[in-house]
Formats: structure tokens, C-alpha cells, sequence
């Protein structure tokens, strides 16, 4: 659905900055992004926003946030540019536009995967190698996540117990003491505990692979040591044994990197968080060449 002009408000004061995070329709974040330029600098007009975006026609962008015209993939970058967002924010923004031109189930389901890998993207951020002592224990990491739950109590008790006895109050303790210390997790104006990013990520590449390595060992010990206590019904367990060309792993190691991100993309504006769940992907060559 088009937006009006007359659905522009009047611009009286300072408009805040649209959050592009937030944004469900590229045509509404144009609109909002419109009214706090034009609350910035009173002589900002649709003709110099065109302008500034390469675009020939002073009033083309007036049409497409009316939806009566629409924004191509292509002037979508240079668009984002215009309005000086981030090199994250403008793979967002471009994203939004593609899901909103897609055509096709097709071409809408790779558009949606796509905005969420965006969104993942934005919110991520990588531990600091100087932070990274918190990998020393399997269960920090996890232990940050809990700060998302209403019930969150600062204590190694309570992690303890919400953990089911995976860990041992003085464990929770210890992980509590090094997520403080780190950096990870403090205290707000209200006095509550929050987790200093929504999500962090060591990267893909080029870490601290030993003490990656030895997260992945001792979380997949702790599951095999636990999977007759986690949750039937809620768990999910798959093994997939594939013959492949080796040429082909490279891409197969990029496509579970996209569907993590997909799926963070997905839950990173969860309102509700009752549960913490782990999901482990894991691509394993487990042959060798004859010698």
C-alpha cells in the first residue's frame, strides 16, 4: 500500500532518525527519513532529495513513497547512499526493496532470506580478540543468554537451576564474574541486567580457533552426556551422511553460514524469550585420500 502525501506528518520540531532495523516498508522508512531531513534543513525538497540520488525526475521519489511508483534494486543503492547510511544499513535497506519488488514465490522466499541474513548482519557483533578469555569455558556464552529472560536473577544459583543442573552454582558464579569483567553483560539506569549487544559472533574466519575448537568439543561432550534430559519434544536431532566433490564444500560450508544468519535474522526482535535453545551446525569431512 502507497503512503500519501498527507500521511507525511507536519514537520514542527527535530524528527528522529529512522531505524532501518525496525523498518518493515522501504516506502515508510523514505517517508520518515524525508521528514527528518526536512526537519534538519527546512529548504531540504523532494527535487534535491532526488537530486542527491541520481534520479532525474524531482518528483519521483514523492510518487514512490506514494506507491505510485516503485524503486528498482538498482537505484536502491544509490539511494541508500544518498541518505548516508552504513554499509550495513544500506545492504538492509536494498534488501527491504528486493523483498518488496520480488515477483514470484520463488524470488519473494530468496528476498526474505536475504533481508534476514541483512538484519543478522547489523546486530552482530564479533568478540573482541582481547575479550576473548570468554571462550575459556563452554558455558559463558550461554550463560550471556540468559540476561534475555524476564526472570533473570543475578545469582549462580539461579543460573544453575534455570540451566536444569547443567552447570553448578559455583560454575554460574565463575561465568557471571568473567561476563561482567569482559564486558558482556551490565547494569542499566533501573537497575536491571542486560547484555551489552543483542548478538556477538567470533566470525567466520581467522579466530582463535583453539579456543573455538574447544567450545565446540566441550558443548557437543555436555550434549551427549544430556540428551536423555533435554526436552523430547522440543528437541531436534538429524545426521546426514553426503557424498560430495570437494570443489563443492566451499559453498557448502557458505550456505550453512547463510541459514545461521538467516535464522538469527529471523529471531533477533524476539519480545518474548522464555527458553534458551543451542543449535549446533556442523560440517565434518571424515574421509582421506588413500596414501
Amino acid at each position: 500500500m502507497g503512503l500519501g502525501i498527507e500521511d507525511v506528518p507536519a514537520v514542527m520540531k527535530a524528527a528522529p532518525r529512522p531505524d532501518i532495523l525496525s523498518a518493515t516498508c522501504y516506502r515508510r522508512f523514505l517517508a520518515e527519513y524525508y521528514v527528518h531531513r526536512k526537519s534538519l534543513r527546512g529548504g531540504f525538497s523532494y527535487r534535491m532529495f532526488a537530486s542527491r540520488c541520481g534520479i532525474k525526475s524531482p518528483n519521483y521519489l514523492q510518487l514512490v513513497i506514494q506507491g505510485k511508483r516503485n524503486l528498482s534494486d538498482h537505484m536502491a543503492v544509490f539511494t541508500a547512499k544518498a541518505m548516508h547510511l552504513s554499509a550495513p544499513e544500506q545492504r538492509t535497506f536494498c534488501a527491504l526493496v528486493k523483498r518488496s519488488n520480488a515477483q514470484g514465490e520463488a524470488s519473494q522466499e530468496q528476498a526474505r532470506r536475504e533481508w534476514l541474513i541483512a538484519i543478522k548482519q547489523m546486530v552482530t557483533k564479533q568478540i573482541p580478540k582481547a575479550q576473548s578469555d570468554i571462550l575459556r569455558g563452554w558455558y559463558y556464552l550461554l550463560v550471556r543468554e540468559l540476561v534475555f529472560l524476564p526472570d533473570f536473577e543475578l545469582s549462580g544459583a539461579w543460573v544453575s537451576a534455570r540451566l536444569g543442573g547443567l552447570i553448578s552454582e559455583k560454575q554460574g558464579e565463575e561465568a557471571i564474574a568473567k561476563l561482567i569483567a569482559a564486558g558482556f553483560i551490565k547494569q542499566n539506569s533501573l537497575g536491571q541486567w542486560t547484555a551489552t549487544d543483542s548478538i556477538i559472533d567470533t566470525g567466520s574466519e581467522g579466530y582463535d580457533e583453539l579456543k573455538v575448537t574447544q567450545v565446540h568439543k566441550d558443548t557437543l561432550k555436555m550434549w551427549s552426556q544430556n540428551l536423555n534430559r533435554f526436552n523430547s519434544q522440543h528437541r531436534e536431532m538429524d545426521l546426514i551422511n553426503i557424498p560430495i566433490s570437494r570443489d563443492k564444500i566451499p559453498e557448502f560450508k557458505t550456505r550453512l553460514r547463510q541459514f545461521q544468519e538467516e535464522i538469527i535474522g529471523w529471531l533477533q526482535d524476539e519480545k518474548n524469550p522464555e527458553e534458551i535453545v543451542q543449535l549446533g551446525l556442523y560440517l565434518m569431512p571424515v574421509t582421506h585420500n588413500k596414501a
